[in-house]
């Protein structure tokens, strides 16, 4: 399951943009102006070229941040990231490790990590890392634990659990449009299409499509039996994201 690359980024540009700190999770905060100023102009530069989609870019100027400095976790939870998106996904797994390794708070990276992990297969392993995340908050969590946590149950085929999670997610942050597009996954495994449907529809009028979002809505529409509607976002996911896991999903089919 692909992560939504635009949720990662802005919450990780929004710990580097206009402040030196970037708190990595409850009770500790990783100072960037302690680092070399050089590798965090780079880091800087790196984000924000993958934020304009210029993956290239970003990793070369990742790559350098980290040649100047190897000790900022921003640093190696970006260009996990960037590897993630580009399905690189062993030396994502690795940037992930050295992140939470750097700073065990951080806990952006480690739930970018078990996100990975689950979407992996490895499920238990995964799910410790979001456990984590809510022990360093006090037993509660924000909003993107349990959507995580949902994510990791329906790649564990449970659409139950997952629905409960992601409603947790929305309980606590109605902005978490995110779950939405889980929940619109664990209708669907459950066999509950036309709330499958107004679960994307709901999502998709918050957030832009995805290339799985429009695998979710092929599967949806297909489902009800709309070919139309599935063909159109079938050829929307061909022909946008031609190189992504989930077009090569499509093609399997």
């Amino acid at each position: 399951m692909i992560a939504n690359r635009l949720l990662k980024l802005v919450l990780l540009y929004g710990f580097l943009t206009g402040c030196a700190t970037s708190p990595p999770g409850p009770g500790g905060s990783t100072d960037l102006r302690s680092h070399n100023e050089a590798a965090v102009i780079n880091l800087q530069l790196g984000m924000k070229y993958m934020q304009s989609g210029n993956f290239e870019l970003a990793e070369d100027k990742l790559l350098k941040a980290i040649s100047l400095d190897k000790g900022i976790p921003q640093a190696h939870n970006a260009l996990g990231v960037l590897y993630a998106e580009t399905g690189r996904y062993g030396p994502a797994l690795e940037e992930y490790r050295t992140a939470v390794a750097l700073d065990s708070r951080f806990s952006l990276a480690r739930m970018n990590y078990g996100e990975l992990l689950c979407q992996q297969g490895d499920i238990v392993k995964g799910e410790e890392q979001f456990e984590r995340v809510i022990k360093d908050y006090g037993g509660t969590g924000p909003a993107g634990v349990y959507d995580g946590l949902g994510l990791c149950r329906l790649e564990a085929n449970d659409p139950v659990a997952a629905q409960e999670l992601f409603n947790k997610a929305l309980e606590l942050d109605p902005r978490a449009v995110r779950s939405l597009l889980g929940l619109s996954e664990a209708a669907l495994g459950q066999g509950d299409l036309v709330q499958a449907q107004s679960y994307l529809q709901r999502y998709h009028a918050s957030a832009p499509e995805s290339a799985h979002s429009l695998l979710v809505g092929y599967r949806v529409e297909e489902a009800l039996g709309n070919s139309v509607l599935a063909e159109g976002y079938e050829l929307r996911l061909r022909t946008n994201y031609p190189e992504s896991r989930e077009a090569a999903e499509l093609r399997g089919s």
